[in-house]
């Protein structure tokens, strides 16, 4: 028998342009002119929502 491989980590990415969010999703954006992007992973575990979400860390 195969063990299962993990699952790959789910993100979380967070576009801002001027200090205002344009786009929260699962997919990375584009960079854009004067844009931060970030992005969170899902950490599995127990609790109500089954897990929660990492620190963020700068994509751009």
């Amino acid at each position: 028998m195969t063990a299962a491989l993990p699952a790959a980590p789910v993100y979380r990415y967070t576009l801002r342009r001027r200090g205002a969010v344009v786009y929260v999703g699962p997919e990375p954006p584009e960079p854009e002119p004067g844009s931060s992007c970030t992005r969170m992973e899902w950490l599995s575990g127990s609790g109500e929502w089954g897990g929660q979400w990492a620190e963020p860390e700068i994509v751009f």
